[in-house]
């Protein structure tokens, strides 16, 4: 399908249960050129921002000219530049009506728009992955149940020689150096523990707990104000003396939180932006039905 669209690479990412990132690729590279995959992979779908948004619409993102790039991360369109890509076009994969992948091309020739029969073509190809997702899903065993332990309001810590229980809602962070954490309570206790920051990302809801740096995970009800002085970004939390460090990937994710309704607004401005200055429409979102 590369050659047939005169496209210099053809890709499909596949997105992991959350959508947080991407567990699977697949790619077609033309003669002549690299792969350039590998510098994305481990990418977190934040970078997207609201590119990811308009995919999960349903809608087909589409930039004739990478220097109009607008809608995810700089991080994004750096590293796109830095790769030699010229133009690029996405499309979203669904399987059982949710976001499963994107079906993507970029050219690193020149600058150029898929037309409407390229566009077609990609769509169709999208919807013949998505029933393979589908049916992929479908073959593969039922989850385990979850520990109900992990689901009960109350964890379990160890506190000298004995464990202590403690509810949920009196956790302000848990922040963590590599294998070493340490919990944070609203009433000023800390619980030290050999757990990692991921293990505690799997063990906190994480509609009450979020990651917002590579070292911190924060209870979402504790979160009192965001401060971005001088571009760097940090929570302060409800005790009045906690602040922390958000992290770059993390940004558009802690805006979100605070903000309902911030990912639409910027990617409508986002769009607008582009439009108005160039002649040629750097940044399509067309519906795919």
């Amino acid at each position: 399908m590369g050659e047939l669209l005169e496209a210099d690479r053809t890709w499909v990412f596949r997105y992991d249960a959350k959508l947080n990132g991407f567990v699977r690729i697949h790619k077609w590279v033309r003669d002549g050129y690299r792969p350039t995959l590998e510098d994305f992979q481990e990418l977190p779908v934040d970078v997207l921002q609201g590119l990811h948004e308009a995919l999960q619409r349903g809608l087909m993102v589409h930039f004739p000219d990478i220097s109009w790039f607008a809608g995810g991360s700089l991080e994004l369109k750096q590293r796109m530049i830095r790769s030699g890509i010229r133009a690029v076009i996405a499309v979203p994969i669904f399987a059982n009506e949710e976001l499963a992948g994107i079906l993507g091309q970029d050219t690193e020739r020149d600058t150029r728009e898929w037309n409407e029969e390229a566009r077609a073509t990609l769509k169709t190809t999208a919807e013949i992955i998505g029933g393979i997702f589908a049916k992929e899903s479908s073959l593969e065993p039922a989850p385990a149940a979850q520990d109900p332990v992990q689901a009960l309001p109350v964890l379990y810590v160890v506190q000298g020689n004995g464990v202590v229980s403690l509810p949920q809602e009196q956790i302000l962070h848990v922040s963590s150096d590599r294998n070493h954490s340490c919990l944070h309570t609203v009433d000023g206790r800390k619980f030290d523990g050999l757990r990692s920051l991921s293990e505690w990302e799997n063990l906190l809801p994480s509609g009450n707990f979020t990651r917002v740096h590579r070292s911190h995970i924060v209870n979402i009800d504790k979160i009192a104000r965001l401060d971005r002085t001088g571009g760097v970004w940090r929570l302060w939390l409800a005790d009045g003396a906690t602040s922390l460090p958000v992290g770059r990937p993390h940004r558009f994710k802690v805006q979100k939180l605070l903000l309902p309704g911030l990912r639409h607004a910027m990617l409508e401005d986002a769009a607008t932006a582009a439009q108005s200055n160039s002649r040629i429409t750097p940044f399509f979102l067309r519906p795919m039905a």
